[in-house]
């Protein structure tokens, strides 16, 4: 869920619960290119732990350390080339009808 920071505690706007810690998760935007053309695609925590090397958590750590260690690691990761499977679902947000790839 997100949560936005209230003082000490990590509250979610939707259920208005509130709780002391959270745990960062990634949601990463990525542009998927090959012969036939690219593709924006969203990635999740799953796949962004896999593809970065490290939580996200231990990442957002390391920016308040040395913010330089992330942008060498996603440096590290991009214009490489992946072997990935994707989804593709509809969308039907806003009563419009579009392709989202998952």
């Amino acid at each position: 869920k997100k949560v936005m920071q209230s003082g000490n505690m990590w509250k979610c706007p939707k259920c208005e619960t509130a709780t002391d810690a959270m745990e960062p998760r990634y949601i990463l935007n990525l542009t998927l290119t090959d012969a036939t053309g690219s593709r924006v695609v969203t990635a999740f925590n799953d796949l962004g732990t896999e593809l970065l090397g490290q939580t996200a958590k231990h990442l957002l750590d390391m920016e308040k350390q040395n913010p330089q260690h992330v942008k060498d690691t996603v440096h590290n990761v991009t214009f490489k080339q992946y072997i990935m499977k994707c989804r593709a679902s509809e969308d039907k947000r806003d009563m419009s009808r579009g392709v989202q790839v998952v």
